[in-house]
């Protein structure tokens, strides 16, 4: 196949190079190489830089340090992200509108990186797993009327979660994120919900009403049906997922990001007090019940996007770590290498809003492209190793790295 690129678009492709042998311009040969779409990372946090697994759990991780000390925390992710074939980003929660000021710098040429769909704070309710809930504390900053510290927002009433998105979508956020249950690694009571319903229903309006989607750091059965039946967009993690849950997905056409990573990550090791530890076992349920759900959650048709909270050292801090992700649904879930470079591409691209711009290698689409020297099907441990494998990576047809011979 030939794939000719002009401007910011894939312009042909055609079955027999020979049609386009005499056009003007570059022309590359790909033998050998393997030529796919750029990646989206699904679950994304600017300006998480490099912590430890000690600090899981600790109040703030960290984004509420300086402004600018956060800005150079993203500027070094997002290097990390391109340079590693993520072509998107979705955002998950970010301090002092990060994401957005990221997106204006890459879009004026200022910065390299991909391309952003932005997010804000959380929107938590006070007393929720994210509050500095002991009485010892200084209580947060105040800002618009609202508490405000690092990435988190505290709402309470359905007035009051009103103000929070509409705070967050002046300051042109697209994605609203919100903590309705705690679970996947933050130590919080199942049955505890975070938000009322009519509080939940009022975030998913307001923010639908301006054109932006809400995702949720949701775990259990009972909140997932509840906020999935409301209209939220994307459910983030999901432990408790099965049957019914996937059946309430397909139908609403929710968006699922796993982040399966995670918790593997926090897994006991089988040594010393943490394998001991009784707080971790829900960790290891939740990731054995994700590993049976998942293949059924594919087989359903849910838009399945990799993603996990990009920028913990200990996960996924440095260049090509994204892809461990990735490998973690094909050794662990026995999902098909194929079928996981998908959610990662086509699937992304959906996620992103991109609709029919990109995800796929077609003429008029979006000419978002990475090449990888070698078969990333065969084998997609490869795609940890972007300094030696990855030799292209092209957004919008703008290139970013590129270390192929032209013929």
């Amino acid at each position: 196949m030939t794939v000719a690129v002009e401007g910011e678009r894939i312009v042909e492709v055609a079955p027999d190079s020979e049609a386009l042998r005499g056009a003007e311009g570059e022309h590359v040969d790909l033998g050998g190489k393997t030529l796919m779409p750029g990646m989206t990372q699904g679950h994304w946090h600017p300006d998480y830089g490099g912590l430890r697994l000690a600090d899981v759990g600790k109040l703030y991780l960290g984004t509420q340090s300086p402004p600018s000390y956060l800005a150079a925390v993203c500027v070094e992710n997002l290097n990390y992200a391109i340079q590693s074939g993520v072509t998107n980003v979705v955002g998950a929660a970010c301090s002092f509108d990060n994401d957005v000021a990221m997106k204006m710098a890459i879009a004026d040429g200022r910065i390299p990186g991909p391309r952003i769909r932005p997010s804000g704070l959380h929107i938590n309710s006070s007393g929720n797993e994210n509050e500095p809930n002991s009485f010892w504390l200084p209580a947060p900053p105040r800002e618009d009327g609202m508490q405000i510290i690092g990435q988190e927002l505290y709402a309470d009433g359905v007035e009051g979660m009103r103000k929070a998105v509409r705070h967050q979508l002046r300051r042109k956020v697209e994605v609203i994120k919100i903590f309705p249950s705690g679970g996947h690694g933050i130590d919080y009571p199942e049955d505890m919900r975070s938000m009322t319903r009519d509080e939940l229903a009022t975030v998913i309006e307001t923010a639908h009403d301006h054109g932006a989607i809400v995702r949720g750091h949701v775990t259990t059965k009972r909140h997932m049906l509840e906020a999935v039946e409301l209209g939220m967009d994307i459910v983030d993690h999901g432990d408790g997922m099965d049957d019914e849950v996937i059946e309430a997905m397909v139908k609403h056409g929710t968006h699922y990001v796993p982040s399966m990573l995670f918790l593997k990550k926090l897994m006991p090791s089988g040594e010393g007090d943490l394998a001991r530890s009784t707080q971790l076992q829900p960790v290891v349920r939740s990731f054995e019940n994700l590993r049976e759900m998942l293949p059924r959650i594919h087989a359903a048709g849910i838009n399945i996007v990799p993603g996990d909270d990009f920028g913990l050292e200990f996960m996924m801090h440095g260049y090509g770590n994204y892809a461990e992700e990735l490998e973690v649904y094909v050794n662990d879930c026995n999902i098909a290498a194929r079928d996981v470079l998908t959610w990662a591409t086509r699937n992304g691209a959906k996620m992103m809003g991109l609709g029919n711009d990109g995800g796929l290698i077609q003429k008029g689409r979006l000419a978002d492209l990475i090449v990888v020297d070698g078969d990333p099907l065969a084998d997609i441990g490869i795609l940890r190793r972007p300094l030696e494998t990855l030799d292209l990576v092209m957004v919008g047809g703008k290139t970013y790295k590129d270390r192929l011979a032209r013929v």
